[in-house]
């Protein structure tokens, strides 16, 4: 095969899709730094959580953490 290079394994270069996820917070502070720092959809106040758009990355961050997460 002249001029032309097999390909075995194509390197990812693309990050995976964000998911829905419920993120638990245990005070306002949290709250807001939550909606600051990541894809906020909704805040639920009475059930101290938001519903954010999160990447398997920061899933893992915020897991090792020590947040409160729930798909």
């Amino acid at each position: 095969m002249l001029g032309q290079v097999a390909i075995t394994e194509i390197p990812s270069t693309t990050h995976a899709a964000p998911g829905l996820w419920r993120v638990f917070f245990s005070s306002f502070q949290e709250a807001t730094w939550l909606a600051a720092t990541h894809d906020v959809w909704e805040v639920d106040h009475e059930n101290d959580f938001v519903v954010a758009a999160i990447s398997p990355s920061q899933a893992e961050i915020l897991a090792a953490a020590g947040w409160r997460m729930e798909r």
